[in-house]
Order: structure tokens, then C-alpha cells, then sequence
């Protein structure tokens, strides 16, 4: 494969372009242009999988691609299912009254 333009922040990956000088979906650039930017690389490792974190891309000309794994947010709470079930109930009684009315109206009753 060829090769992809990274931009950093700090060390933060923060763009990836696989296909840079691509005739349709490439950047329009010259290497000069692009390695102002950023920088060209030949590949991009993939991250390891670690239960509760997420891969941070990072990249020095030094260290090469590399990742750094954060904490993972919290999920947030679903609620109490049991009041969404209510609820749902609730609003299926409202939806046939809804319809029966409705009914009614439509045929003259």
C-alpha cells in the first residue's frame, strides 16, 4: 500500500488520510506541501483491545505510530426499566383511545 499523512498535536494524532495522493480522493498536495503539515508514514499499526480503555493515537518521528490507552468513560445509567415500561404502556392505552376516536369520527358513529 502507499503512504498515509498523519497531522499531530503535540503527539495526538488528530488527522489520517490513507490515500493522500489519490487522483480522485487525495489532498491535492505535493510531498514538499504535505510534509509541512504533518508527515508520511507507510503503515499504521492496529491497537491492542483492553477492557475499559480506548486507543489514543500518538506519532513522534522518534517513537514511530504508537498508541496510549485512556480510561473509557462511564456509561451512562438506562433508568429505571420498569418506569420506561410503564411509560410505554401507558402511551400505547393513550394511542388506542387515539385510534378509537379516530374510528368513530371516520365512520359517523
Amino acid at each position: 500500500m502507499g503512504k498515509k499523512f498523519i497531522k499531530t498535536e503535540n503527539t495526538k494524532v488528530v488527522f489520517t488520510h490513507f490515500m493522500p495522493f489519490d487522483e480522485t480522493y487525495g489532498l491535492k498536495k505535493t510531498e514538499e506541501e504535505l510534509l509541512q503539515e504533518g508527515y508520511l508514514i507507510d503503515e499504521i499499526p492496529e491497537p491492542d483491545r483492553q477492557e475499559g480503555k480506548i486507543a489514543e493515537a500518538h506519532y513522534t518521528p522518534e517513537q514511530g505510530y504508537y498508541y496510549e490507552y485512556v480510561d473509557a468513560p462511564e456509561p451512562k445509567p438506562q433508568g429505571d426499566i420498569a418506569a420506561l415500561r410503564a411509560e410505554v404502556d401507558e402511551l400505547k392505552r393513550q394511542l388506542e383511545l387515539t385510534q378509537s376516536a379516530l374510528d368513530a369520527v371516520i365512520m359517523g358513529v
